[in-house]
């Protein structure tokens, strides 16, 4: 009797270790299963930064280049840096008929932001055509436009004097004389101060 109530206990005591042992495998199993899925989480998590990065990175290698003038499609261009002068252009349409092809130097590296303003072959041989928009310049008196002689045709070659402001100083001429200072120009139909303060350094009287 004794003997079959030890072979009874050593039995229970053995499935008691057997369910334990799968009890404790299958915390292990799931415990690493966690494990591994948190780890892939991190690994997506990681891709994500760098591929955002990576965006960032591509936006800052773009510049941003403004084409206007004779130009077959004025507006802002998005290039990579390190894009040239002719990249921009041929973005641009090319140019348009009558155009100065030869104004910009169209190996030159471009950067970010500038504007290339392409002129007429007429604008590009005026002496005072400035395409940056930038101050002129200076010039001795021996190549001044007198206002007080000149025809209308010498008086456009004036930074911002076209036609209608050149006719205008004939009339003003033709009607009050000759000028007798530079300054009465200002007294001009749309001539300002303005205008006045770009063209001063250039006209005599």
């Amino acid at each position: 009797m004794r003997k079959n109530l030890c072979k009874v206990k050593s039995v229970l005591l053995g499935t008691l270790i057997v369910v334990f042992l799968c009890a404790c495998g299958n915390d292990t199993a799931y415990y690493v299963e966690t494990e591994e899925s948190g780890t892939k989480e991190s690994q997506d998590t990681e891709q994500c930064s760098m591929d955002e990065q990576e965006s960032d990175e591509s936006a800052k290698m773009s510049i941003y280049v403004y084409v206007c003038g004779q130009i077959q499609k004025p507006g802002v261009y998005i290039l990579p840096e390190g894009s040239r002068v002719c990249d921009v252009f041929a973005l641009a349409g090319g140019f348009t008929e009558g155009a100065a092809t030869d104004y910009w130097n169209q190996a030159r590296l471009l950067t970010d932001g500038e504007m290339l303003y392409v002129p007429t072959i007429e604008e590009a041989q005026n002496r005072y055509f400035d395409g940056n928009a930038t101050s002129h310049e200076s010039t001795d008196d021996s190549s001044k436009v007198n206002i007080n002689t000149a025809s209308k045709e010498e008086l456009m070659t004036l930074p911002g004097i076209g036609e209608s402001k050149a006719l205008a100083i004939i009339t003003y001429r033709q009607e009050n004389g000759a000028f007798s200072s530079i300054e009465e120009l200002k007294k001009v139909e749309g001539i300002k101060d303005g205008v006045f303060s770009k063209m001063k350094e250039y006209i005599e009287i």
